[in-house]
């Protein structure tokens, strides 16, 4: 009966320990962290802090290898690490400058063996998608503010630019093999269809869409005659300074639309929002219609 008893026991046991190590392993994978928030406005009333439960903590090697790309930028890192966990951060209004400082107080508390070790090349699969991640949170950061520089140019750009320039942006510090991954993911193989995925999920990530950039003043006209008025000192410097008499001639052309139509890219909402107005809208034969202008201009009126 005693040694019934004592198997009993024993098994008991067994099942135990399978369900504590079970429960380790589920809690393991669900590691959180928490921060708290506090009220953004003197004003505002708040029954005690908030808590936020992020699944995705600080100090993932992820977030921090965003933090260490981006030059230390708490506030892009702060929104990977929101768009990781799924939380919206326009409510509440505190949340960024939380996230931020939850990052750079991860950051000065994990060992610095963590911080140089980050971009190593990956032992395994689950550290090559924490810097794959990494990545592309990065490459598209900056291609949004690359896009929105082209398009006060007055330049939306089509899909081979964007895939040219995101392979372009790939972080030079990540390992060889994660960078191949990202330029890859970024060509989609080669195909079209593949590139146009994802440049349709960063539209919709980033606010951008399809469409023409507005017509716009390529250079406003103070600018301009203040760089014809320097050019114009510069000569008649060099024309002091020279012995002899110096004949100057200049002459250029240029084709010139009669409508000019801008093609279709990637555009910012806001951006071109805040654009002037476009232009009227013309017929086929009206946007083909051109002209050939020749300037030239010449020192010597004799």
């Amino acid at each position: 009966a005693s040694l019934r008893a004592m198997a009993h026991v024993g098994a008991e046991l067994q099942s135990m320990t399978r369900r504590l190590r079970a429960l380790q392993r589920q809690m393991s994978r669900r590691s959180s962290a928490a921060v708290a928030l506090e009220p953004s406005k003197p004003e505002e009333v708040v029954d005690g802090p908030v808590t936020v439960f992020l699944k995705v903590p600080p100090h993932a090697r992820r977030v921090l290898a965003v933090f260490e790309l981006t030059g230390r930028n708490a506030t892009l890192a702060a929104r990977f690490l929101a768009a990781q966990n799924g939380l919206d951060m326009r409510e509440p209004t505190s949340l960024p400058q939380v996230l931020a400082a939850a990052v750079e107080h991860a950051y000065l508390k994990v060992p610095f063996q963590t911080i140089v070790g980050l971009f190593d090349p990956p032992t395994c699969p689950r550290q090559r998608r924490e810097l794959f991640a990494a990545g592309c949170f990065v490459v598209q950061s900056q291609l949004c503010v690359w896009l929105l520089a082209q398009n006060k140019k007055g330049v939306a750009p089509g899909r081979r630019q964007l895939v040219a320039e995101a392979c372009r942006l790939v972080p030079k510090e990540l390992p060889r093999e994660v960078a191949t991954m990202l330029e890859k993911h970024w060509q989609g193989g080669g195909r079209t269809r593949s590139q146009r995925k994802w440049l349709r999920r960063f539209r919709l990530n980033f606010g951008f869409r399809l469409g023409r950039a507005r017509a716009q003043a390529v250079m406003p006209l103070e600018e301009m005659r203040a760089k014809a008025s320097a050019f114009w000192r510069w000569m008649n410097h060099v024309h002091a300074d020279s012995s002899a008499p110096l004949l100057l001639l200049n002459m250029d052309e240029t084709s010139v639309a009669l409508k000019p139509t801008a093609h279709v890219g990637t555009v910012g909402r806001v951006v071109a929002n805040q654009a002037p107005k476009a232009i009227a809208a013309a017929s086929l034969a009206e946007m083909r219609a051109r002209f050939t202008l020749m300037c030239t201009i010449c020192a010597d009126t004799q």
